[in-house]
């Protein structure tokens, strides 16, 4: 019993390690991912508008605090699927 409760202890902070570093590497890759959704032949109005719907106006760090309290992403209830 001792030993389950200190690998489930020591399983959450990698657990959280992992989705942050997977987090960070989705948003530090080359590229704009609303340029590539829309193409190059879209409007300045568009992408802005599109950005503003995915949030990618806000900083990286406001984009993290939302991605892990955001009902959406269901992290915080433990439904990682």
């Amino acid at each position: 019993m001792k030993q389950t409760l200190t690998r489930l202890a020591l399983t959450l902070p990698v657990v959280w390690l992992v989705v942050s570093l997977v987090f960070l590497l989705i948003h530090l890759v080359p590229g704009d991912p609303i340029q590539m959704m829309l193409g190059e032949g879209a409007s300045p109005v568009d992408v802005a508008a599109l950005r503003h719907q995915y949030g990618f106006d806000r900083t990286l760090g406001l984009l993290t605090v939302s991605a892990i309290s955001n009902r959406d992403y269901a992290l915080v209830q433990g439904c990682l699927l």
